[in-house]
């Protein structure tokens, strides 16, 4: 356990940079989220159900719900959601 310790401070973090903001995914979003406001009228809410998967699907979908790619937020019309589509693993 030392030695693993002293190995994690001699090298430090290391990760890679941020990428920058793509101007092209942005301009793709808003019309993603007009057009799932525009075909169902409102917000869109997925439901997830976990039939006995390995977990991995979970990670995934939770990391699509962070402020990194904002599932949520890409069609927050109202809290009332029209369509509520299953996702299953």
């Amino acid at each position: 356990m030392y030695h693993l310790l002293k190995q994690i401070a001699k090298v430090g973090i290391v990760t890679e940079p941020a990428p920058h903001p793509d101007a092209a995914l942005r301009a793709l979003e808003q019309r993603l989220g007009e057009l799932i406001l525009k075909h169902f009228g409102r917000s869109l809410a997925i439901r997830h159900v976990d039939a006995g998967s390995c977990n991995g699907c979970e990670l995934e979908i939770h990391a699509m719900n962070g402020p990194h790619y904002t599932w949520s937020g890409w069609a927050s019309g109202s809290s009332r959601a029209r369509a509520t589509p299953i996702c299953c693993s």
